[in-house]
């Protein structure tokens, strides 16, 4: 293992080629997001649109990844095609460990194939085969052909899109190890646009730690290991999930439903973590090498036809945000209700979170007559599941103009079609519902990732803007660093700059905690600049009046207020990246 050097992939489509090179001008970027962001500067285009095939899509793995707990993620970097902007998904899986034994630090694809393909990706082979046969299948369907098509003699990770990332719906996932995905931002458009229908990475190869670090490495893994067993996190997020914040938002009248109609989801005693894991859990699953286990696994149990008594079970993941787009946004009130959408949504490789605020929308336009039946094909109402179902349907298959709208985004169709102030998205992004005061509408305006999971929740406080502005920034430059670690944000609070500087030593990187402290700046400055370099301005951002009147777990939120923080906080950020100046 030779930290003075990044071995990146490279594969072109549309030439069907591919390069390896080994860089040592690129171990200052860690790895994850800012070895992913400095690659993006390198391949992208600013003057093309973000689906033109020159545009790169970058996967690259933490720093840390996957040689300690929970640091297990894995960065996809790319220009956005539903916002435009930098983007940034993480996902954990084998990917991580794949890689690893692979020997890749990062891949970088661009280009366009003249047909479907797949590709396979070993420590000694590149193989790029035709895929036309998987075209047209869903995310399972085809996660089991590729399964059975290919078999590698190591460890193997495989990402794959649906029918939406072959049709370039804008918020198309990327579906990875059948439980995890990179989503968000439409990665699976990305794909599809290039004609890759999936991507499996395998290694086969021991790396070993060096002798002269060994004993430092077992005392920092040991370490943190313990630290982690032990945290009041492990049985939140081992026995129940994410899911336990629905009940805490709800305590609070602070749990959006019915596209943010209602501070509270009538059918939460159904939904409730404890309700979903005795009836519908089969197992908890954990991403390679982390031992919190915190992926929640569900079944559904559907009947072939209303006369059989023949049945077919599906598995699917559910957290927080699954349950509250799919849900709670759109009033759902049975879980079989839930998981049968939620089946058709990650059956077509759609991310919830936006197909859920997609729905929200149309459901809103379609009450107050912005739209109509002839332009949905069948009634909308909220709790009603059959026209979600055909909706889904629709907008995956571009059957209308509404619909084709649509495929990009709420926001896009609320500009077309009226209805801005029913959309349930900031800067074309979907929140997830954790809306726990001025910080999290803050992070969606400048683009910063959402949380998943908040715990504590914090308390009611009427802090001044600048400190607000400022703890925000010092919390969003130490998660840039986390997430070049490749460190889960679930339990990032195991990892402060201390334990980043250990894990490194042992690995052979010599940095400080002050040093990882200005370096954290600095990639989060860097990430700034390349988001507008894209065009992103936070001073454009439009926020619906509606996010007003969601309550938040620090009450109401005051627009004025508000405006004075995003204001503040876009003036700090552009001082920063200008003159080099490391806050804090």
């Amino acid at each position: 293992m030779n930290q003075g050097i990044t071995r990146v992939l490279y594969i072109d489509l549309s030439s069907l080629t591919f390069e390896i090179k080994d860089r040592t001008d690129l171990p200052p970027y860690m790895g994850g997001s800012g070895l992913g962001c400095q690659l993006l500067a390198e391949e992208g285009r600013l003057n093309q649109d973000p689906l033109a095939p020159e545009q790169p899509i970058i996967f690259s793995r933490g720093a840390l990844s996957p040689c300690f707990p929970a640091a297990t993620q894995v960065a996809a970097v790319f220009r956005s095609p539903l916002t435009g902007h930098l983007a940034e998904s993480f996902a954990g899986g084998s990917l991580a460990a794949a890689m690893f034994l692979a020997r890749l630090n990062a891949l970088v694809i661009k280009g366009r194939a003249d047909r479907p393909v797949r590709i396979t990706v070993g420590p000694r082979i590149v193989h790029i085969k035709k895929a036309d046969p998987l075209y047209g299948t869903g995310t399972e369907e085809c996660l089991r052909e590729i399964y059975d098509l290919e078999s590698s003699p190591g460890f193997r990770s495989v990402m794959v899109i649906g029918q939406a990332g072959e049709k370039t719906v804008r918020f198309a996932d990327l579906v990875l190890d059948r439980y995890w995905r990179f989503g968000g931002f439409g990665a699976g458009a990305l794909f599809g646009s290039k004609n890759l229908k999936s991507l499996m990475v395998y290694g086969d190869r021991s790396l070993s730690i060096p002798d002269v670090n060994a004993a430092a490495y077992r005392e920092v893994f040991e370490n943190i290991h313990n630290r982690l067993v032990h945290s009041e996190l492990m049985p939140l997020l081992h026995k129940l999930g994410t899911v336990v914040n629905l009940e805490k938002m709800q305590s609070m009248m602070a749990l959006p439903s019915r596209n943010g109609r209602e501070p509270q989801f009538k059918a939460l005693p159904s939904f409730t973590a404890q309700s979903l894991a005795e009836k519908h859990l089969v197992r908890q699953l954990a991403c390679t090498g982390c031992p919190v286990g915190c992926v929640h696994v569900g079944y559904y149990r559907r009947m072939y036809g209303s006369e059989s008594f023949e049945f077919e079970e599906s598995h699917l993941p559910y957290d927080y945000a699954t349950v509250y787009a799919l849900g709670s946004q759109l009033g759902l009130e049975t879980p079989g209700d839930f998981w049968a959408l939620w089946e058709k949504v990650s059956g077509y490789g759609l991310d919830p979170l936006a197909a859920g605020a997609a729905l929200g929308w149309l459901t809103e336009a379609y009450m107050q007559g912005l739209v109509t039946e002839q332009d949905t094909g069948t009634a909308i109402g909220f709790g009603y599941m059959e026209g979600y179902l055909h909706a889904l349907d629709g907008l995956v298959g571009g059957e209308t103009p509404l619909y084709r709208d649509l495929a990009r985004g709420a926001t896009f169709a609320a500009l077309r079609w009226g209805g801005v102030d029913y959309v349930t998205e900031i800067n074309y992004r979907a929140t997830t519902g954790l809306h726990t005061g001025y910080d999290s509408l803050l992070s969606l305006a400048m683009g910063f990732k959402q949380p998943e999971f908040v715990h504590p929740l914090p308390p009611r406080s009427n802090q001044e803007p600048e400190r607000v502005v400022n703890n925000l920034i010092a919390r969003e430059a130490a998660n840039c660093l986390l997430d070049s670690m490749g460190v889960c944000r679930l339990v990032n609070q195991v990892y402060d700059y201390k334990t980043v500087s250990r894990a490194l030593k042992s690995l052979g990187y010599k940095l400080s905690p002050r040093q990882l402290k200005i370096s954290s700046y600095e990639l989060y400055n860097r990430k700034q600049g390349i988001n507008r370099a894209f065009g992103f301005d936070p001073a454009k951002t439009n926020i619906p009046y509606r996010f007003f009147n969601i309550p938040t777990s620090q009450g109401l939120l005051e627009q004025n207020r508000f405006a004075e923080m995003l204001d503040l906080l876009a003036k700090q950020t552009r001082a920063a990246d200008k003159e080099g100046i490391i806050p804090g």
